[in-house]
């Protein structure tokens, strides 16, 4: 993940978490939402991965 998102308006506030490092990525905290996906294709080719 490169992490370039940019953060966006949501009506349902976050809850407040500690940031947990797991390997070389973030979770919890400030940081972005991460996803992890078992696809061996480029999730934005949605033909190929379904």
């Amino acid at each position: 993940m490169s992490g370039t998102s940019q953060p966006t308006e949501s009506p349902w506030p976050r809850r407040a978490t500690e940031p947990v490092r797991v390997g070389n990525v973030v979770i919890g905290g400030p940081a972005p939402v991460s996803v992890q996906t078992m696809t061996k294709t480029d999730t934005h080719d949605v033909a190929a991965t379904l």
